[in-house]
């Protein structure tokens, strides 16, 4: 224990790369097990704390911690603080601070195995994906669509896009871009289904029926019944927009209300679908 080769080292890094993807993980401890003995726990101390690792050493103060689930073992968790961490200082000359160190071994005593960790990363935190539902995310090609699409993620939803896409010129390189942000984006649930709707044929009738100053909201009211229609054949429970208050006309508070609390839906099943903008206070920072 307390000994990788190469190839284990970066099994190790792109482990938690990966796990610092998952929702619903909110820490990660990374270290070693040994079977449960007092010799086994000294041995990977001494070795995980060795000075070529770089992790302790004189530069750094350290101190060991140390809890016992397993109450029958011969030491106590304070015996096994002081017996470990005065072998790691009286071999390695390693300085104690016991009140403000800047490195700690966590040790956690089981009746069959002991886990040493030396390192403590942040994870996404949240709920596991999948145990809040499904809901839709309108993807405009922005930094705020796929941002909410995060944020619903972290709280348990698995999450489809919908893209409506312009007949325009650019409308390849704005594919390749919604593209680009669902492969991003999957990295966080595994994988991604993303819909792209071809939307030029209604903005063109739109555009001879509609006063210029209405246009944008008949847009989004039409992408919101095609973004229900949709979540009907996926199962999605919801639509999550990239909305922020005032941020642009279309989401003035008077323009929101217009969209969101009187919504005039094709109904799937019973109900519109509730629409979730959690980026609706945020600003673009």
């Amino acid at each position: 224990a307390g000994v990788l080769t190469q190839a284990q080292t970066e099994n190790v890094e792109t482990l938690k790369t990966k796990m610092q993807k998952i929702p619903g993980i909110a820490k990660i401890n990374v270290g070693f097990l040994v079977p449960t003995t007092f010799q086994n726990i000294k041995v990977a101390a001494l070795k995980i704390c060795a000075p070529q690792y770089g992790i302790f050493n004189k530069e750094k103060t350290f101190k060991v911690n140390a809890t016992r689930a397993y109450k029958d073992f011969s030491l106590n968790s304070m015996q096994i603080m002081q017996e470990i961490g005065g072998e790691i200082h009286t071999q390695y000359g390693i300085p104690v601070d016991v009140h403000n160190p800047q490195t700690v071994l966590n040790i956690e005593v089981d009746k069959e195995e002991t886990f040493l960790g030396y390192k403590t990363l942040q994870g996404m935190g949240g709920l596991p994906l999948g145990t809040a539902g499904k809901a839709v995310v309108l993807l405009s090609g922005g930094i705020d669509s796929p941002v909410a699409a995060y944020t619903m993620m972290r709280r348990g939803l698995t999450v489809i896009g919908v893209h409506f896409q312009n007949t325009t010129g650019s409308s390849s390189a704005v594919q390749n871009k919604i593209e680009m942000l669902t492969d991003r984006l999957a990295q966080f649930q595994g994988g991604m289904k993303t819909f792209i709707v071809p939307f030029g044929e209604l903005q063109r009738k739109v555009i001879m029926a509609i006063p210029p100053e209405l246009r944008m909201l008949v847009y989004r009211r039409l992408m919101f019944k095609i973004a229900e229609i949709i979540a009907a054949q996926e199962g999605a429970e919801a639509i999550i927009t990239g909305d922020s208050l005032a941020q642009v006309a279309s989401q003035t508070l008077e323009n929101l209300g217009v969209l969101y609390g009187s919504r005039i839906l094709q109904k799937v099943g019973e109900h519109a679908l509730p629409i979730f903008p959690p980026l609706i206070g945020s600003n673009k920072i």
